[in-house]
């Protein structure tokens, strides 16, 4: 996952790097695949160094998850190309109010349950968003899949 983020910063010149792009890349590593059209749509949003490697490992780590333990992983193999999994985004605010918010789903027949001990994954997670990036993240397993909201403030 750092890899593969510090790739794409090192094209740009350790500039900025592309949030539709980076999934792509990170979703791809674990499905390995290319990804059906659809599965992720927002606004082009340009991510600044630190922002793109968190936001790498934090990807990279919920689709590791959705593999294991979701209906991802099973979509991801199907011929017909449904997947189980969606990504969108938007952005809020403007200037230093400016947020991105990304909605994570996992969808299907079975119930995702919540675990009854946090994991190392999920650990990650939090604290990468909640620390390196100053932001905010909200699971909810629900009868049909999982939601993740993630809402970090852009800067610049």
């Amino acid at each position: 996952a750092m890899a593969a983020s510090q790739d794409m910063l090192t094209r740009s010149r350790w500039q900025k790097a592309d949030l539709a792009d980076l999934l792509r890349i990170e979703l791809g590593q674990v499905f390995g695949k290319e990804l059906p059209e659809g599965l992720l749509s927002g606004p082009e949003v340009l991510l600044d160094e630190t922002t793109t490697q968190a936001l790498g490992l934090t990807f990279h780590e919920l689709a590791t998850n959705a593999l294991k333990y979701g209906e991802a992983g099973n979509s991801a193999n199907s011929s017909k190309g449904d997947w189980a999994l969606k990504v969108d985004w938007s952005l809020e605010g403007r200037g230093r109010e400016r947020m991105l918010a990304l909605n994570w789903r996992e969808v299907g027949k079975n119930r995702i349950e919540a675990p009854a001990v946090t994991g190392f994954g999920t650990k990650l997670i939090d604290l990468n968003v909640t620390r390196e990036l100053r932001g905010t993240i909200k699971r909810d397993f629900q009868a049909d899949g999982l939601k993740v909201e993630i809402r970090i403030p852009l800067v610049g």
